[in-house]
């Protein structure tokens, strides 16, 4: 199971805000965030989370833990409990 990021649409929203594009070497100089764990989380994507990535993450966008992350549900094997239970909200 993995993640699903937000972070780019939390620099879309920022933007829209300040007007300012934030970019991955202004959050890396900013939270020490390696540029190789920043670009992971730009495609969106990450199989397992770190605490003090994601902790640093949420104080830089100051924001909650579920505006940056949320559980990719589309991999989950067919036999597992929620798919068994979508399939049958899908009925």
């Amino acid at each position: 199971m993995g993640f699903k990021t937000h972070l780019k649409a939390l620099i879309i929203e920022r933007a829209g805000k300040t007007g300012n594009i934030i970019t991955q070497k202004e959050i890396f100089e900013a939270t020490g965030i390696s540029q190789a764990t920043l670009s992971r989380w730009f495609k969106g994507d990450v199989d397992k989370l770190d605490h003090a990535t994601t902790l640093k993450l949420a104080e830089f966008f100051q924001c909650e833990l579920s505006d940056l992350i949320s559980l990719r549900r589309d991999d989950q094997p067919e036999g597992s409990v929620s798919a068994k239970a979508k399939a049958k909200v899908d009925d």
